[in-house]
């Protein structure tokens, strides 16, 4: 019986945890970029994770990857991204461009301007995480790093009907 109380009291503990981060709102990189970054261009945090998805693909698609390619990237629906896709462009940060072989496919690069800010912004994240190491140490950052990776593996798992809304 007092396993049952243990692993409800564990699993409230946890659900805390995940709870002090909401809140101070590292949840989903947020922490990263607002609002120690300033946001150039009024860029939003969805517009940003492009300009990383794009910058973090660019040596595997030399000719630009496809918007197709992009969104399932991202795990999103191509129409999802096309406004933020058509505010980045307008704002110089990215160029689209017709394929060669196929005009059908439109195929996404970054500019000078956009591979600029995605890569200071990941000194930034960098510098942010080596703080937590500094603090942590070594040996205790590797062992968060291991736990992040299961609970990421266990919640991937879950299949998608079984997440819900909440």
């Amino acid at each position: 019986m007092s396993d049952g109380i243990d692993e409800n009291m564990t699993s409230q503990n946890l659900i805390k945890a995940f709870l002090k981060f909401r809140r101070m709102g590292i949840s989903n990189g947020k922490a990263f970029t607002t609002p120690e970054i300033k946001m150039p261009n009024g860029l939003r945090h969805s517009e940003i994770m492009i300009l990383f998805a794009i910058k973090e693909v660019e040596n595997n698609y030399p000719d630009g990857i496809s918007v197709s390619d992009l969104s399932s990237y991202l795990n999103v629906k191509p129409p999802t991204i096309t406004p933020m896709l058509s505010s980045l462009e307008e704002k110089n940060m990215l160029e689209r461009i017709m394929d060669a072989d196929d005009r059908r496919i439109m195929r996404v690069t970054l500019k000078d301007a956009g591979s600029k800010f995605a890569d200071e912004c990941t000194q930034h994240i960098v510098s942010h995480i080596q703080g937590l190491v500094d603090y942590l140490g070594a040996e205790k950052s590797n062992s968060l790093a291991d736990l992040m990776n299961e609970v990421y593996e266990y919640f991937s798992q879950i299949p998608k009907h079984e997440k819900g809304d909440c």
